[in-house]
């Protein structure tokens, strides 16, 4: 073999293996380096007209609209860093402890996202799980708990409304029937 020969060689494997790098590192940079998650959310507070809020634990929920408010609710992950878990996908996973839907005025889901204190965030859209860093602690969920009326006080107050709504219908039926 010619020595021009072996060098071609030598080039070529090391040209597709630059390739091959180069591509498995832009494929696997979202698990080994992570993203920005308002990157992974995908959309401006501009562009949000709703967020949906909701409690798992609780099964409580509430709509938020008032665009101060969104750009509040984005501010909780200006630093968050998320890394995607290979392999644990969230619809394996039955239950959740606060959930998050961003969507516009058409109805355009732009996000869907179960979350809680500590460092896990479940994407329901791309069924992927993330690693999070920076993101909320215990305290702070639960300061966003209440101020959204979320929590287990507010499960309990709407019970509450709820069986005193059922009580004066059934009540007011009963009069409608004694009176015929």
């Amino acid at each position: 073999m010619t020595k021009k020969k072996i060098i071609t060689i030598i080039l070529s494997v090391t040209g597709t293996l630059l390739i091959l790098g180069i591509t498995a590192g832009v494929l696997l940079s979202p698990y080994l380096f992570g993203v920005g998650f308002k990157k992974v959310l995908n959309c401006k507070p501009e562009e949000i007209t709703e967020i949906q809020l909701s409690n798992g634990n609780v099964g409580v929920g509430t709509v938020v609209t008032d665009p101060e408010e969104i750009k509040e609710i984005f501010k909780l992950f200006d630093d968050v860093r998320v890394k995607k878990v290979p392999g644990l996908p969230p619809s394996q996973y039955c239950g959740y402890y606060l959930s998050a839907t961003f969507q516009n005025e058409k109805g355009h889901i732009y996000a869907s996202f179960t979350f809680g204190p500590g460092a896990r965030i479940a994407d329901r859209l791309a069924d992927v799980w993330y690693d999070a860093d920076n993101f909320m602690t215990e305290q702070e969920t639960d300061a966003f708990i209440e101020k959204y009326h979320i929590g287990e006080e507010d499960a309990q107050k709407r019970r509450e409304e709820r069986e005193l709504i059922e009580q004066i219908l059934t009540e007011q039926k009963q009069k409608q029937q004694a009176a015929e």
